[in-house]
């Protein structure tokens, strides 16, 4: 007896864990046989079930379980390549829908008459080119519109023909001889197309200067430019 004492008292912990281990299992639904099959491996019970190791690892999936999964990897793989096509046409569908040139006459509202057509016709195509349009010229490199050449061109031969009619203008609208108007020299310098600056701010700052040439030509301000010497000019110009 003192012997079995001192032996369970150098057993200590591993003892006491496999007296836990082994009650634990009890409880599990699994019990395990001294048995062995055929092929000498032993034998399982799972809820009462005889299935042996062997079978196990020889287990095939459903039939249908694997039908549902190859349909779910198509329509994943189906989504990515569409995905993928939708980005790689996008681009260029963007770039042609951003291809707007408009070259419809500019019809004038009679509801607020302009003092004068020539300063409502340039301040109603500016307004028409940068809010429809767009200015292509001021795009970043990754925009669609800055793939375009036609757009650019036809803004930037608007802003060059308003700029030398405006300077034509303001040399034949000047209350002295030999002062130009302020406000059409101005709105001249700015339209001028220039790639060292961004377009819009200058073509909003032209638009103020014929806004202001046209306030103060209604409150007798400012004179219209008129005259044969207009004529000709316009002549030479066109």
């Amino acid at each position: 007896k003192k012997t079995a004492r001192i032996l369970r008292h150098m057993a200590g912990p591993t003892h006491v864990a496999s007296e836990v281990l082994m009650k634990s299992a009890e409880k599990l639904p699994v019990e395990y046989i001294e048995a062995h099959n055929d092929a000498g491996k032993p034998v399982v019970t799972l809820l009462g079930a005889d299935i042996s190791e062997a079978y196990l690892d020889d287990a095939e999936p459903s039939p249908l379980m694997e039908a549902i999964g190859r349909f779910w990897r198509r329509i994943v793989g189906t989504v990515k390549l569409g995905l993928v096509l939708a980005m790689i046409g996008a681009y260029p569908a963007m770039t042609v829908l951003g291809h707007k040139v408009d070259s419809s006459a500019i019809v004038l509202s009679s509801a607020a008459p302009w003092y004068s057509n020539d300063t409502g016709t340039a301040m109603t195509l500016l307004g028409r080119e940068l809010t429809v349009a767009g200015w292509a010229a001021d795009r970043s490199w990754w925009h669609p519109q800055a793939r375009l050449t036609a757009l650019p061109a036809w803004q930037e031969g608007i802003s060059g023909a308003l700029s030398e009619y405006a300077l034509l203008a303001s040399e034949h609208a000047s209350r002295e001889p030999g002062a130009p108007d302020s406000d059409l020299l101005a709105a001249a310098r700015l339209l001028v197309p220039s790639q060292e600056a961004e377009a819009v701010p200058r073509l909003n700052a032209a638009a103020e200067a014929l806004q202001s040439y046209e306030g103060r030509l209604s409150r007798g301000l400012a004179a219209q430019p008129k005259g044969l010497g207009v004529l000709v000019d316009e002549l030479n110009l066109y």
